[in-house]
């Protein structure tokens, strides 16, 4: 993090994300996940770092 001229805490990202890359059976395990009584699309792509768009349709 940085000071930015006006005082305010700037962060500089360096890093450019790459697209993920699932397999058939990693695409099968979320969908599974999800379709578990009590759990929902954003808990399951909250914890395995995805959008949650990604796993609504």
């Amino acid at each position: 993090m940085r000071l930015a001229p006006d005082g305010r805490l700037d962060e500089v990202i360096g890093v450019v994300a790459r697209r993920r890359r699932w397999t058939p059976e990693q695409k099968l395990a979320l969908v599974g996940e999800v379709a578990r009584p009590g759990l929902s699309v954003a808990a399951v792509a909250d914890r395995h770092g995805m959008s949650r768009s990604l796993l609504f349709e």
